[in-house]
């Protein structure tokens, strides 16, 4: 039974590696210094700082909310770059989950 299985193992264990390395309410909860917030937080944390930043028009230019809002996506594409990397990996297995599961003609 295990090895049929590994095609839902693979996707549950994607599904909660995906809940954990997003995961940013615990940490804002229980963590109280800057050294330690994990990614997540820390992105959070730029992205609310930008949006109460970038109300402000009376800044003379715009280089300022330029660097800001390439940071932001900066920081979002390397928080997303893990998750990218595995899942081509994982893949395999939601392929071959279907494949088993699939009605044969």
């Amino acid at each position: 039974m295990v090895p049929l299985s590994t095609a839902s193992f693979a996707t549950i264990a994607l599904f909660y590696a995906v809940g954990l390395w997003n995961n940013f309410q615990l940490p804002l909860l229980y963590l109280r210094t800057p050294d330690t917030f994990p990614l997540q937080v820390l992105l959070r944390n730029l992205i609310l700082a930008g949006t109460a930043s970038s109300g402000d028009v009376t800044r003379i230019g715009g280089d300022n909310l330029i660097v800001e809002e390439s940071l932001k996506y900066a920081t979002i594409m390397v928080s997303t770059l893990p998750i990218l990397v595995v899942y081509p990996f994982v893949q395999k297995y939601f392929v071959k989950g279907a494949m088993i599961g699939a009605i044969k003609g």
